[in-house]
């Protein structure tokens, strides 16, 4: 592009510069405008005046994109990382949780404990109703059937699967294992067979198993289950009593998710406002819709609450809000929800899976969100088989529900103990 030549033009202020007229007339002939004017100081002032407003709003616009693509790129880009899964959980009448990377759990029976000795240090725990398992940072997950003996509980057969890479955590199902381990990759297997990858479309950061199906949070927010789908578990939308998935399929979920647990036969996310979602299984109010159906497709749970963590299993959910406290609905030892006394004998769709269904009583069932009374702040919170239980900021454990809670009063959470 021609750039006209610097210099003040003749009867423009000064006296004319020769060599600068004679510039500017050579330019103008380039133009084709011989008899074009030279422009003056005062012209140029004006133009670059008429100029500014457009610049300026060029880059307002080159900073509004530039500011956009950074927001794209950050909710977009791998920034969820993969953490350690579950540090308490909750079985049929045992209680087991991470302590200063150890493992301590607790029975029903008078607060009877002990010590499980790991291999490296834990960074997960879970526990089925046959088999307690722990993942540690030796690369392997050891799983220990849950044998009753007079004295100590896991002593069991116990199986250790080596993975590739450290697992930082472990969920367990009827008869099947899975592990996320550090690169994001989830693995599943069953005892005693080697573990295999799982075929995800992106890395996985949480991971979480319900009696016969799995699900997996992915790095973008995305919730992909697999397994059994009776009962609409898998969020897919289809629940017929045949249904199953052999390969991840995407939960309809449309929010960004932050966090997932899974019971026997239903399955809840949280979003990224704290928003709670369930789906599957509702015979005993574990949705927390306020109402017994099941439900193919994720339902937000009643009262608007606004959570930070989440718990299920067996026929129950929990929650930790932003105050530390514990809100539990469902068969979690939440005490009774008088719209829902009708919920029938615990038969029918939440059957179980092989796993025997508790009985839908008045003194156990709620359907929306109730909050517990602990005797502090909340860290953790887990609930499974009837049971509920919560590791306070003093690392104290709480539990309630079948077998566990105050004497006469299982509903009210009392402490256990390890020893």
């Amino acid at each position: 592009m021609d750039t006209p030549p610097e210099g003040r033009a003749a009867g423009h202020g000064d006296a004319a510069d020769p060599a600068a007229q004679e510039a500017w007339s050579r330019f103008a002939d380039r133009r084709g405008g011989a008899d074009e004017a030279a422009p003056t100081p005062e012209s140029q002032e004006r133009w670059w005046g008429r100029q500014w407003i457009p610049v300026t709003i060029a880059a307002l616009v080159a900073i509004v994109l530039i500011v956009a693509a950074v927001v794209w790129w950050r909710s977009d880009s791998d920034d969820a990382v993969v953490g350690h899964g579950p540090q308490l959980a909750v079985g049929p009448a045992v209680a087991c949780w991470i302590d200063d990377g150890g493992v301590r759990c607790a029975d029903a029976d008078e607060g009877r404990g002990w010590t499980v000795d790991t291999a490296g240090q834990a960074t997960s725990v879970a526990l089925s109703r046959s088999q307690l398992c722990v993942s540690a940072e030796d690369e392997t997950v050891d799983c220990r059937l849950l044998v009753s003996a007079d004295d100590d509980r896991d002593r069991g057969r116990t199986v250790s699967t080596g993975l590739d890479t450290p697992p930082v955590s472990v969920a367990a199902g009827l008869g099947e294992v899975c592990a996320l381990d550090a690169q994001g990759t989830v693995w599943c297997w069953a005892v005693g067979d080697d573990p295999e990858p799982v075929d995800l479309e992106r890395s996985a950061v949480a991971l979480t198993a319900g009696a016969k199906h799995v699900c997996a949070l992915d790095d973008h927010g995305a919730v992909w289950c697999w397994g059994a789908g009776s009962d609409g578990r898998l969020g897919d939308g289809l629940a017929g009593a045949d249904h199953h998935r052999d390969t991840p399929t995407r939960v309809m979920l449309d929010d960004r998710i932050t966090a997932i647990a899974a019971g026997s036969e239903h399955t809840c996310a949280l979003d990224d406002q704290g928003r709670a979602r369930c789906w599957g299984g509702g015979l005993f109010g574990q949705l927390g819709t306020g109402e017994l159906p099941a439900s193919g497709v994720p339902t937000e749970v009643a009262g608007g609450h606004r959570f930070d963590a989440l718990a299920a299993g067996g026929f129950g959910t929990c929650a930790l809000d932003d105050q530390d406290a514990v809100w539990c609905w469902g068969d979690a030892g939440a005490g009774a929800d008088p719209a829902a006394t009708d919920a029938g004998d615990g038969g029918g769709a939440d059957a179980g899976d092989g796993d025997e269904a508790p009985e839908a009583t008045a003194e156990t069932l709620a359907t929306v969100p109730r909050p517990i009374t602990l005797d502090g702040a909340a860290r953790h919170v887990a609930t499974g088989g009837e049971q509920s239980c919560a590791q306070l900021d003093d690392g104290s454990v709480q539990c309630w529900g079948a077998g566990f809670g105050a004497p006469g009063d299982p509903d009210t959470p009392a402490a256990v103990s390890d020893r």
